[in-house]
């Protein structure tokens, strides 16, 4: 699924891990599958998307993440330096244990 840029927003800024349900529900995902289907799916997708004609298909996806690669390439050090300040604070690290054992 495509999820609006809202909603990734939210999600990101809560940081909060969302169950299957929940994510099919919020449009995040196509579907939720046993693990023993998982491999036979993607092949089916894998199939299907080769009958698409390459060069078209090519356009569409370069045109579809062009914009977001450039953004993260342009601000690729900058961004992984204060990812890295904010994901090793104590606080954070605290956090984030206390919502796996949520799970």
């Amino acid at each position: 699924g495509a999820a609006g840029e809202g909603l990734a927003m939210t999600i990101m800024g809560h940081g909060e891990f969302h169950r299957p349900e929940a994510l099919l529900g919020m449009g995040m995902v196509d579907g939720i599958l046993p693990p023993e289907d998982v491999l036979n799916r993607a092949a089916e997708d894998v199939r299907a998307r080769s009958t698409l004609p390459h060069e078209a298909f090519s356009l569409v996806k370069r045109n579809h993440v062009e914009a977001v690669e450039q953004d993260i390439r342009s601000h690729r050090q900058e961004k992984g330096r204060e990812f890295i300040d904010r994901w090793y604070r104590d606080d954070t690290r605290a956090r984030l244990r206390e919502a796996m054992e949520r799970f």
